[in-house]
C-alpha cells in the first residue's frame, strides 16, 4: 500500500496496515475515503452546500465498511447497508455536536442552509 506522500513502504504502520487490508479483504476506495476526508479539513470552515455535506458524511461512513469487514459478515448486502446507514447517522451526529463544535470553532453545517432566507 503507498499513496503519494506517504511513507516508505517499509514503515511498520503502513507494512501493519497492508497486512489488515489483506487479511480483512478491506475495499481500498473505504480507507482512501478516510483518508481523503481527513486532508480536506472541513471542519474549520463551513462546507458550501449539501451535496458537498454528503460527501463529507459518506467519506466518514466508510468507518463502517471497513469495521464490518474486520468484525466479518455473512450477507453480502451487509457492506452496502452499512455505507447507507452510516452517513444518515453522521448527519445526526453532526446536528448533535452543534454546539460543542460551534464552541471549538468546527463547523459541519452547509454555508447555504445557514444563510438567512430573505
Amino acid at each position: 500500500m503507498r499513496r503519494r506522500g506517504t511513507a516508505p513502504a517499509d514503515d511498520p504502520v503502513l507494512v501493519a496496515l497492508s497486512d489488515t487490508i489483506r487479511r480483512f479483504s478491506i475495499p481500498r476506495r473505504h480507507l482512501d475515503a478516510l483518508i481523503d476526508r481527513r486532508r480536506e479539513g472541513h471542519h474549520d470552515r463551513p462546507l458550501r452546500r449539501l451535496p458537498g455535506v454528503k460527501t463529507y458524511c459518506d467519506r466518514v461512513a466508510g468507518r463502517s465498511v471497513v469495521s464490518l469487514h474486520i468484525f466479518g459478515f455473512r450477507d453480502p448486502a451487509a457492506p452496502g447497508h452499512a455505507a447507507d446507514s452510516a452517513w444518515p447517522l453522521q448527519i445526526v451526529n453532526i446536528m448533535r455536536d452543534v454546539a460543542e463544535d460551534a464552541a471549538a470553532r468546527r463547523i459541519y453545517l452547509p454555508a447555504d442552509e445557514m444563510a438567512p432566507t430573505v
